[in-house]
């Protein structure tokens, strides 16, 4: 009789199986990350083509909705060109509630802030403005005021979630969590910073393209007996948008800043740097100044200003087109 007759023999796995299963077991989790990471993008870009579209159909509404009454409008140059800035108004309010949404969401996968301050300033903020537009309604319920108040509400609807993201990084950047490495803490400041960075300019537009409109809803034909809004109006409107900007955005820059000369004390401390060392470590923090986003030259001031001045200098133009 054989020996171990009647038993099953089987081979012990060997170092190659054992590299095989792993890459394949690495094989399958890189796909599933790819597969995730596409269904992310295409959900990204299926509610970016959600705002646009609900945007577009609120703002050919309005428009619509502007022309009924009028004797052929769509040869009136002023209403043509305040309809399209008004549908502009409505597609640009979509794409910055999108916007803001998603950078809402990056801020707080990076740190964890809470959501509930942040919904009541947002909320409280958007009640505030409207009532504004509702007082202002009140004084002249007439259509055409109703449908300015529309789009400046749509105006304050799309620039809230921006603002409220901007209420976010300052309190991300305030709240460190308790022994985080130097190196990440560096990291999420300098992504904290570009994101509120890529957050004016939309905020600024936003409002300009409201102030404009505003500005172009003055310039079209009105009913016997009826007067345009005065461009004093247009003035304070973009001059309001601006200090909402300025405010807005400045509440995050200033943490940006009060975060940045932190991490600079650390990086470059002179105090504990020897006599002969210090012109070289002043070298050093002068580059590190500029890494940080701490030395911002006359001109990149100058050019943060434009963006945020764009509501005032809007209503400036349509001042001096309803002058010219």
């Amino acid at each position: 009789m054989e020996p171990h007759a009647g038993l099953a023999i089987t081979r012990a796995p060997s170092a190659l199986d054992s590299a095989d299963a792993l890459r394949n077991a690495r094989g399958v989790g890189a796909t599933g990350e790819r597969r995730d990471r596409a269904r992310q993008r295409w959900h990204a870009w299926l509610r970016l083509a959600i705002s646009i579209a609900g945007g577009l159909v609120l703002g050919v509404s309005v428009v619509v909705w502007a022309s009924t009454g009028r004797d052929r409008p769509w040869r009136d140059d002023p209403f043509v060109a305040w309809g399209i800035l008004a549908t502009a108004l409505t597609v640009a309010s979509g794409c910055c509630l999108d916007l803001g949404r998603r950078r809402d969401r990056l801020i707080h996968s990076i740190r964890a802030v809470p959501r509930q301050t942040t919904h009541h300033l947002s909320f409280a903020l958007v009640l505030l403005l409207t009532a504004v537009v509702t007082a202002t309604l009140a004084r002249d319920p007439s259509a055409g005021s109703v449908r300015g108040g529309v789009l400046v509400i749509v105006a304050i609807l799309g620039s809230s979630p921006i603002a409220a993201a901007l209420v976010d990084v300052r309190s991300a950047v305030r709240s460190v969590p308790p022994g985080i490495h130097l190196g990440a803490r560096v990291q999420e400041y300098l992504t904290l910073r570009d994101i509120a960075r890529s957050m004016l300019p939309p905020l600024g537009g936003l409002v300009a393209l409201a102030t404009l409109a505003l500005g172009a809803a003055g310039q079209m034909s009105l009913p016997v007996g009826r007067e345009p809004a005065p461009v004093a109006t247009v003035v304070i409107f973009g001059l309001t948008g601006t200090v909402f900007v300025a405010v807005v955005y400045g509440f995050a820059r200033q943490a940006l800043q009060t975060e940045g000369y932190t991490l600079l004390s650390v990086l470059s401390p002179l105090a504990t740097v020897a006599d002969a060392e210090v012109a070289a470590e002043l070298a050093n923090r002068t580059t590190i100044e500029e890494q940080l986003g701490l030395n911002a030259t006359l001109l990149k001031e100058l050019t943060a200003g434009i963006v945020i001045l764009g509501p005032l200098l809007a209503g400036l133009t349509a001042l001096y087109l309803d002058v010219a």
